[in-house]
C-alpha cells in the first residue's frame, strides 16, 4: 500500500509521538510506503512554535522525533509532479482547502496511492465530489487488523 501523508498526521505525531499516528509511522509491523511532499517539511516549520507548545516537549526534544519520522517518509518533489495533477488537484480542493493541493496532487501523481489525513473537512470534501483515495488513522488501522485476522 502506498500513502501520501497530510501534514495533519505528522503534526499528530510530533504531538502524541506515543499514539496511533507515531506508532503507524515507526512501527515495522506496518509496511505501506510512506510518501510526502516538499509541502509537509514546511508546514511542520511553519507550526513549529504551536507544537512545541502542545507537545509540551522542548523544541530539541520535538525536532529529534520530527526527524525520526522524516526518515521514513520518501519526500518527492513537486516539480516532478505533471500539471495534468496538479490542474486536477486544484479542482478538487479549491472548495475545500486549498493548502491540501500538493498532498491531493502527490495522490494523483503516485499510482494506488490514497491521502492519508484525519481532516475530516478535506474528507467528507473530497469523497463528497466522488474522490475517495482517502484514508483516516482509524481505518489504516482497522485495515491492518482485518489483514493480520486473515493471515
Amino acid at each position: 500500500m502506498k500513502i501520501v501523508i497530510d501534514s495533519n498526521i505528522l503534526f499528530s505525531a510530533c504531538i502524541a509521538p506515543f499514539g496511533d499516528n507515531a506508532d503507524l509511522l515507526l512501527n515495522p509491523k506496518y509496511t505501506f510506503e510512506k510518501f510526502s511532499c516538499h509541502y509537509l517539511i514546511v508546514e511542520m516549520f511553519k507550526h513549529q512554535e504551536k507544537i512545541v507548545r502542545l507537545s509540551k516537549q522542548p523544541l530539541d526534544n520535538v525536532i529529534d522525533v520530527l526527524y525520526s519520522y522524516m526518515r521514513k517518509i520518501t519526500f518527492v518533489s513537486e516539480e516532478l509532479i505533471s500539471q495534468e495533477n496538479w490542474i486536477q488537484a486544484d479542482e478538487l480542493t479549491k472548495e475545500i482547502d486549498n493548502k491540501d493541493i500538493a498532498f491531493a496532487a502527490l495522490t494523483l501523481h503516485i499510482t494506488n496511492s490514497v491521502l492519508w489525513t484525519n481532516d475530516m473537512k478535506l474528507i467528507n470534501g473530497l469523497q463528497k465530489i466522488g474522490f475517495d483515495r482517502v484514508i483516516t488513522t482509524k481505518k489504516l488501522l482497522q485495515k491492518y487488523k482485518d489483514f493480520n485476522m486473515h493471515v
